[in-house]
């Protein structure tokens, strides 16, 4: 089964633990997001390394 993504732009805040990728309570940028398919809610985001990857949306919120 293939992911429906959807293109946003809308900025989150990381609540996860600290790791090479994001640091906790930093703000980032969501540019897209997973809205049907077996990975439904995560989101592309713009990591420490300025490249956009899916993640768990659990470790964001937004703001």
């Amino acid at each position: 089964m293939e992911n429906k993504t959807e293109r946003t732009l809308y900025k989150i805040r990381y609540v996860g633990e600290a790791c090479d990728f994001f640091e906790r309570d930093k703000i980032y940028l969501c540019v897209g997001e997973v809205v049907d398919g077996p990975q439904k809610g995560s989101l592309f985001v713009i990591n420490e390394q300025g490249v956009d990857y899916l993640y768990n949306a659990k470790s964001f919120e937004r703001v």
